[in-house]
């Protein structure tokens, strides 16, 4: 089981990540996780175009490196990148020594691509050691949630994953996402709708870039 509204106790106790982003004003932060992914974040994109939305898409090394067009139109379009790491390793049981070097593999490819590092880190699961936190806090701010859509379990609908979101967020929510190849389907179903609603009713949906100097997370 996971919550899909971050608890207040978790968000208490690790002030030091971005669960949400304090504001008074209509604003959300969409965020897609585990791509690039062709067929689905190039439908994404298109998506976010046609409502004028911005995003951050936290990218798997792996993927960047198969699909570099795809991850330089992410950028192009004006969409924030983060690091996912290069496997989507799982940082409680993966070596430190192996997670870190997996991270800067990450932020060089990007480098290579864009020519800048990434300056967000999304550990995949969001679970990672604590003896490795140190390091990435000097390099990177860790953006964690405030609101899971749920499109990564098998047993949620896309009605689900759509109830899940517009039920429990609030004004500076960071949201979770998935342009994979596995949940890609399930969020092309949700994402029309989560945008239209979005829109709708007055609120920007802005990248984490958009907030990193004017804004405080909380």
């Amino acid at each position: 089981m996971y919550p899909i509204k971050t608890p207040n106790i978790i968000t208490y106790f690790f002030q030091d990540y971005w669960w949400k982003l304090l504001t008074l004003h209509k604003e959300i932060y969409l965020t897609f996780d585990d791509g690039p992914t062709p067929e689905v974040t190039d439908e994404v994109l298109s998506l976010l175009k046609i409502y004028r939305a911005q995003a951050t898409f936290f990218c798997v090394g792996q993927q960047i490196e198969k699909y570099p067009l795809l991850f330089k139109k992410i950028v192009q379009e004006g969409h924030t990148i983060g690091n996912h790491t290069y496997t989507h390793l799982h940082g409680w049981y993966a070596p430190p020594k192996l997670y870190i070097e997996e991270i800067e593999k990450t932020s060089a490819i990007i480098q290579k691509l864009v020519g800048y590092k990434p300056r967000f880190f999304r550990p995949p699961y969001g679970k990672f050691s604590p003896s490795v936190k140190k390091y990435i806090q000097k390099k990177y701010q860790i953006v964690m949630w405030d609101v899971l859509s749920g499109d990564f379990d098998p047993q949620t609908t896309p009605e689900d994953c759509i109830t899940n979101v517009l039920s429990t967020f609030d004004k500076g929510s960071i949201i979770v996402l998935h342009d994979s190849l596995k949940v890609g389907k399930k969020l092309l179903d949700i994402l029309p709708t989560l945008l239209s609603f979005f829109a709708n009713n007055h609120y920007k949906m802005l990248s984490l870039d958009q907030t990193y100097i004017y804004k405080h997370p909380v």
